[in-house]
C-alpha cells in the first residue's frame, strides 16, 4: 500500500512538471527576442525546479540524496515526453522511439546535468529542520552500581513491608495458671460470738421462719389421680371420644355408614362416596397425583 501511494505522488510530481514545461513553451515560444537555446535553458529550469518542490513536498521523510534522484528521473521523464511531442534542435534523442538506449551525446548529457542542477535548489532549502537532542549531563545519569542498589533498596523495603515481624502491631498476652502449684489450705476466720446480741437473735429468727416456710412448700405436692389395681380408671380421669364423619366430595353430604343406598370407598385414598354418586361420576371425586 505504501509502494502504491508512492507512486502516486511521483506520478503527481511528473505531471506538474511536465505541465511546468508546456506552460513555459506556450508562453515563450511566439517570442522573437528568445532563441531557442534559451527558450529550451529557461524549460530545463523550469521542470527541474518544479520536480525538485513537488518531490520534496510529497516525500519529506526521505533522505535529500534519494528525493534528489527522483526528482531527477522525474524531470528527465517530464523532458522526454516534451520532446516526443514538441521537436527542437535540442531535443533528447538517446532513447528512441522503439525504446532503445543508446549513448547520450556532450550536448544531451549538459542538459541532463542542468536538470539535475536545477532540481537541486528546492530539495535543499525546504528541506525539514532536524531538532537536535541534548544530551543529560554525566552526573545525572545513574551508573550500573546505583542503578544496581536503588533496585536492592526498593526490593528490600517491600519485602520488610509483607514481613509480618515489622507491623506496628501488638497483641494481648495471656498467661495460663500453674496448675503445679499446690492451692494454700483455707483458714477459717469465723470467730466465736461470746454473747448474743438482740441483732442475732433476729437474724436467727428470720433464718427459721425462711426453712420452715420451705419446708411447707415442700410438703404440698400435687397428687394426681391412681388408677384402682383392676386396671380400671378412676372417676374424675378424663375420657377423650371421638366421632369421624365423611363428606361425599360429589355433593358434599354426609356419608352414613347404614346409608340405604350404599356406600362406596376409594381404594386409593379411602374416601367415602355416595353409591348413587359414585356410579354418575365412576370413579373417585378427589383429584389424585395420576389425574393431575
Amino acid at each position: 500500500m505504501k509502494v502504491f501511494r508512492g507512486f502516486l505522488r511521483w506520478l503527481a510530481a511528473l505531471a506538474f512538471s511536465l505541465s511546468a514545461g508546456l506552460l513555459v513553451i506556450i508562453f515563450l515560444a511566439d517570442q522573437s527576442q528568445i532563441s531557442n537555446l534559451l527558450l529550451r535553458l529557461i524549460m530545463l529550469a523550469a521542470v527541474g525546479f518544479i520536480s525538485g518542490f513537488f518531490i520534496r513536498l510529497f516525500f519529506r521523510r526521505w533522505i535529500a540524496v534519494i528525493a534528489l534522484l527522483i526528482s531527477w528521473l522525474d524531470s528527465l521523464a517530464s523532458i522526454l515526453l516534451i520532446d516526443r511531442f514538441y521537436t527542437n534542435q535540442y531535443a533528447l534523442l538517446f532513447i528512441n522511439d522503439a525504446f532503445q538506449f543508446q549513448l547520450p551525446t556532450i550536448e544531451e548529457g549538459a542538459q541532463i546535468a542542468l536538470l539535475l542542477l536545477a532540481s537541486m535548489p528546492p530539495l535543499l532549502l525546504f528541506r525539514r529542520k532536524k531538532v537536535k537532542s541534548v544530551p543529560a549531563p554525566a552526573a545525572a545519569r545513574p551508573s550500573r552500581k546505583q542503578l544496581g542498589t536503588r533496585v536492592k533498596e526498593g526490593f528490600q523495603e517491600t519485602t520488610d513491608r509483607i514481613n509480618p515481624k515489622n507491623w506496628s502491631i501488638s497483641l494481648p498476652k495471656f498467661q495460663l495458671p500453674d496448675v503445679s502449684a499446690k492451692k494454700p489450705p483455707r483458714t477459717s476466720t469465723r470467730v466465736k460470738p461470746t454473747s448474743k446480741t438482740k441483732a442475732d437473735v433476729h437474724i436467727q429468727a428470720k433464718k427459721s421462719s425462711v426453712s420452715s416456710v420451705k419446708k411447707a412448700s415442700a410438703a404440698k405436692k400435687v397428687r394426681l389421680p391412681k388408677s384402682s389395681f383392676h386396671g380400671k380408671q378412676a372417676e374424675n380421669d378424663v375420657k377423650l371420644v371421638g366421632e369421624e364423619e365423611h363428606i361425599c366430595p360429589y355433593c358434599l353430604e354426609h356419608v352414613e355408614k347404614n346409608d340405604p343406598n350404599g356406600v362406596a370407598i376409594c381404594k386409593e385414598c379411602g374416601t367415602w362416596h355416595h353409591q348413587d354418586c359414585w356410579d354418575i361420576t365412576g370413579a373417585c371425586g378427589v383429584a389424585h397425583r395420576n389425574n393431575i
